[in-house]
């Protein structure tokens, strides 16, 4: 069964050390556990806003990056 890719930020934590050198660039980030609309929840990072403006069951999207030709990252994007 496909899912949504909906779902609400249930909570997070900000990254200060990446554990893989491709994301050294990026800390610190926000990664987040998501309850998806299914019932499952998700871990991802978190991408398009500020830490001081994430709130607990924000709604969020799914959205997947590719970071080089064998990395793809499950990120989830603020819904607008």
């Amino acid at each position: 069964m496909p899912i949504s890719g909906q779902g609400k930020v249930y909570s997070w934590i900000v990254i200060q050390h990446p554990v893989d050198p491709r994301l050294a660039s990026e800390v610190p980030f926000i990664v987040a556990l998501v309850e998806l609309q299914e019932g499952v929840r998700v871990i991802g990072r978190l991408v398009g806003i500020e830490g001081d403006k994430l709130k607990g069951d924000m709604p969020v999207k799914v959205r997947y990056d590719d970071i080089d030709s064998a990395f793809t990252l499950v990120n989830f994007e603020p819904v607008a």
